[in-house]
């Protein structure tokens, strides 16, 4: 069952509304039998994997909790890494590794075959992999006391908001706010609305909307002409941040409806200046996974230079690979990482530093100054430390996960020396930055978006060859993408729209924003009439493309 699905429409409301009928003690039976159903929904048998790693890490959990022997508590750790990484790989990965070695035979044996085995990649098995990894790890830290209510645990795991999608929610955040004894309240109920809204909006009218044009060029590359194949890309970088970005404002969403609070995982990454920028407002649950459990083992910025670089470019590399079973992705994460590493290199040092005050009352109780003092320079900013602290906890780098609220107040520091630093940007100087910023990622997104490295040559041949500019060489780009001019009308509102969708989600209150912004606020409350025209136009729009059958 898929967020933007029938099913689902009918699933979510059922849920809330058994869910605010219960008593407390109920509810629980009620998260975890509707996330097991939600996540059976695609293939009953594999329930039996999810619930393998659960029963797994619950039971590693208090073994390490029971015992004092270091060398116990690794055993169950490394036990469990065996465990769910095995799980991970094997499903995921095995016909990637399998490929691979099949081509690294051929370099002496052209005669061998290939080797695929039939197995099917089950839905959100590594966002449930890494927050389950994430519990046991931070028990074996020392960082999080074992759960004992197996009911709990197995919901944590399975929490079907963000089972599938993301985000990725450490024991800390997502624990204690199940077992909270929540009351329905209007600000939960119209935050959660407004979180929908704006995933459905991303998800059902942007990201599907461009990806017809995308599939069209990258299903025929070598005649597609520069444009078309550069317009296409482009769309592409827009398709899959409102795509990821849109599924997890609707888990966002469904889950606040029931008074929980999951992280922010996205904060307006196209509007970045630099690579550095944009990956700690990409992603952002992922990054810290990778920051606190690779990252800082392998040593982090503590070990000079050349090591922080080699760490940076594991990070990345292993990012790009998480994404997908490709080369193509593990190309992509490492052009990212030289990117970051080299904006690194030319950075100078913060000169002047503030108390790390504000780093204590932004980031959850788990932070602790001792991650962020040694993670700051990874995404280091010519600030002061509490600004370095702004970049960690929505970045690369962050130390700590930054629920909802939280991530709302770290990016809205106004006196921080980030926002005085982009405040005393020139604005023109800025928007070209940014423009720069996308048209890079533009080319990255080739990488992102290939099936193969010979797709990605025949891209990049056409990208920086094909271009003419004689007469009908526009017509032709129109062609290749399959646009018309209404589509390009169409496409142009709803890109606007998606740049304005922030203002929907903002906690504070904003004046009217006009038709383009399905929402506005008139003395403090939210105005009906433009938040059903919003929902209809997600409605109506999605229903265009299911009858022209380009969805």
């Amino acid at each position: 069952m898929n967020f933007n699905s029938l099913e689902f429409l009918i699933f979510l409301p059922v849920v809330v509304l058994l869910y605010w009928l219960l008593p407390h003690k109920g509810r629980w039976i009620l998260l975890l039998a509707a996330s097991y159903l939600f996540y059976m929904s695609w293939n009953v048998w594999l329930v039996g994997l999810i619930f393998l790693t659960t029963l797994t890490a619950y039971i590693a959990g208090i073994g390490i909790d029971r015992t004092e022997n270091k060398k116990a508590k690794k055993a169950w750790l490394v036990g469990t890494l065996i465990i769910c990484l095995g799980a991970l790989v094997f499903f995921k990965y095995i016909n990637f590794i399998l490929e691979s070695v099949t081509g690294i035979i051929r370099l002496f044996h052209s005669e061998q075959d290939d080797i695929v085995l039939n197995v099917i990649l089950p839905v959100g098995i590594s966002f449930y992999t890494f927050q389950t990894l994430s519990y046991v790890i931070d028990v074996y830290r020392g960082d999080f006391k074992a759960e004992r209510h197996f009911g709990y645990f197995a919901l944590y795991v399975s929490y079907f908001p963000q089972l599938v999608a993301g985000p990725i929610e450490r024991p800390q955040t997502l624990l204690p706010q199940l077992k909270e004894r929540h009351h329905i309240e209007e600000e939960d109920l119209l935050s959660g609305a407004k979180w929908l809204l704006s995933g459905f909006f991303r998800k059902c009218v942007v990201a599907d909307f461009c990806g017809i044009f995308v599939n069209k060029v990258y299903a025929d590359l070598g005649n597609a002409n520069g444009l078309a194949v550069f317009a296409a890309s482009a769309l592409f970088l827009i398709q899959i941040y409102n795509d990821f970005a849109g599924y997890s404002e609707i888990a966002m969403g469904s889950a606040r409806l029931m008074g929980v609070r999951l992280t922010k995982n996205f904060d307006k990454p196209l509007t970045s200046t630099s690579y550095t920028e944009f990956f700690r407002r990409w992603h952002i649950t992922l990054n810290q996974w990778f920051t606190q459990y690779v990252y800082i083992p392998l040593g982090g910025n503590r070990k000079g230079k050349a090591r922080k670089i080699l760490n940076t470019l594991i990070v990345f590399a292993l990012c790009g690979l998480w994404h997908g079973a490709n080369w193509t992705f593990v190309l992509w994460g490492l052009v990212a990482g030289v990117a970051v590493s080299v904006e690194t290199l030319l950075k100078k040092s913060p000169k002047n530093s503030l108390p790390p005050a504000n780093a204590a009352t932004c980031a959850t109780h788990a932070a602790s100054a001792k991650i962020a003092d040694s993670m700051a320079s990874i995404v280091s900013d010519s600030t002061s430390s509490a600004a370095a602290f702004t970049i960690l906890a929505n970045s690369v780098a962050p130390a700590a996960t930054v629920p909802e609220a939280a991530a709302d107040s770290v990016t809205a520091l106004p006196k921080t020396a980030v926002s005085s630093a982009k405040a005393d940007e020139n604005p023109t100087v800025r928007l070209l930055r940014q423009i720069a910023i996308f048209i890079l990622f533009t080319f990255s997104c080739v990488l992102f978006r290939a099936q193969s490295l010979r797709e990605v040559g025949i891209a990049f041949r056409q990208m920086f060859t094909a271009w003419d500019w004689s007469e009908g060489y526009f017509d032709s780009a129109l062609s290749a993408l399959g646009m018309n001019a209404i589509q390009i009308l169409q496409l142009t509102v709803a890109i606007v729209t998606m740049s304005l969708l922030y203002r929907l989600t903002e906690e504070r209150r904003e004046p009217s924003l006009g038709l383009l912004c399905p929402v506005a606020y008139t003395e403090g409350k939210t105005n009906v009439g433009l938040f059903i025209y919003g929902i209809f136009s997600v409605v109506l729009f999605w229903l265009g493309l299911l009858s022209s059958g380009d969805v």
